[in-house]
């Protein structure tokens, strides 16, 4: 059975996590990644832990991919031979480095008029900041969005994952797709760019709206929501755990489930305006409540009731939910011979699935397709080859 984008070659020299995660749901809908990386990768030492041989960001974000190795400062024509052949060149360097590596669109359009070339930014490549360094990290602080987090005097609450750089990913893949569908039309590739931040900006675009239309800022979230629009809505400490729950459109459903329907009569809460403006005293009240019983009580009841709940699940417990796992969002590669456990491919297509068996090839050793790409995909002989080799371009 064909995959969805059979036929489509990505050379992918981008490194940490927004283009690796780009690059790595391009191949597991078919594509044809080839990982393009400098020489001196194969004795980098991890820096995010070694697992298997491998920096864990590695082993994580490049399965079903190919990997050479190519010093594009010495062999600059032998990326140019492989762009003639591609459809996508990836890369998320600072703005100006590919330029200085003559692979920058404008150069590679000369190649190829069809190619596509996608950069991953931290801040895009215009702007005051557009020459800084940046990270997830730093995307999140410079947003606004970190201050949006925690309650109280806790200050500034980083997200546990790097939910910019993901974001950062999926933003790259949709401007991908759109720029071949464009290339279906007119023939012609065209340069795409995002940045960590601008993905980062968009992730926020409720709290923003609120303080665009009223002018007022958002509360800090806490472990609820910061907007105060929505109540109740966030999670309550029940008699052995914690309990999410989001009764703000389903006020009447809750009280019902919580066997309290007076406050439905409550004049502090009958309206959800009057429930906006009594917040506090509102989930003070619910958070007694829910301190009678324990979290599977609780869920039984909300769920009968028909009202948006869950239990606060640690990341195992999370990953263990028998809606994750007939989801397929667990699924393995077989690394020589080892079955090991990686997430799931999140897009779901009916005619052609990314995998069926939910089993997806292993992230390569760096540099393990050299030579198959480049006498195969290249013509290019053995002896040429091993000229590179001495030149210390592969």
């Amino acid at each position: 059975m064909e995959t969805a984008l059979e036929g489509l070659r990505v050379l992918d020299l981008s490194e940490i996590g927004a283009g690796p995660f780009c690059s790595m749901v391009l191949a597991d809908l078919g594509a044809e990644v080839i990982r393009v990386s400098p020489p001196e990768r194969k004795t980098r030492p991890a820096v995010t832990g070694e697992f298997l041989g491998h920096d864990v960001y590695y082993f994580t974000l490049n399965r079903n991919k190919k990997s050479i190795t190519l010093d594009i400062r010495r062999a600059r024509k032998v990326f140019y031979d492989l762009a003639e052949k591609a459809d996508v060149v990836l890369d998320n360097y600072r703005p100006g480095v590919m330029e200085k590596l003559g692979v920058d669109h404008d150069s590679l359009k000369l190649v190829n008029p069809g190619i596509v070339s996608c950069s991953i930014t931290g801040f895009g490549p215009t702007g005051p900041h557009a020459h800084r360094p940046a990270y997830d990290l730093i995307a999140a602080a410079l947003s606004g969005s970190m201050w949006l987090a925690g309650e109280g005097e806790t200050g500034p609450l980083v997200s546990p994952f790097f939910i910019a750089d993901i974001a950062a990913g999926m933003l790259a893949c949709h401007g991908i797709l759109a720029a071949l569908y464009a290339r279906e039309r007119t023939g012609l590739g065209q340069k795409v760019d995002t940045s960590v931040l601008e993905a980062q900006i968009a992730l926020m675009f409720v709290p923003a709206a609120h303080y665009f239309i009223t002018g007022q800022m958002p509360g800090k979230a806490g472990s609820g929501h910061g907007l105060p629009t929505a109540a109740p809505y966030g999670t309550f400490r029940t008699r052995d755990g914690f309990v999410a729950v989001a009764g703000h459109r389903f006020f009447e459903k809750l009280c019902q489930a919580l066997g309290r329907p007076d406050l439905l009569r409550d004049p502090r809460f009958d309206t959800p305006v009057k429930r906006r403006e009594n917040k506090a005293q509102l989930l003070s009240l619910l958070q007694e409540i829910f301190l009678t019983r324990t979290t599977a009580q609780w869920l039984e009841a909300l769920e009968a009731g028909d009202v948006p709940c869950a239990p606060v699940n640690r990341m195992d417990e999370g990953l263990a939910d028998p809606q994750v796992l007939e989801r397929g969002m667990v699924a393995q590669v077989d690394y020589q011979g080892t079955p090991i456990k990686v997430l799931g491919n999140p897009i779901k297509l009916s005619a052609t699935p990314p995998d069926k068996r939910g089993v997806y090839r292993s992230p390569p050793a760096i540099g393990q397709h050299t030579r198959e790409v480049l006498s195969q995909l290249l013509g290019y002989s053995e002896s040429k080859i091993e000229g590179l080799e001495k030149q210390g371009a592969l």
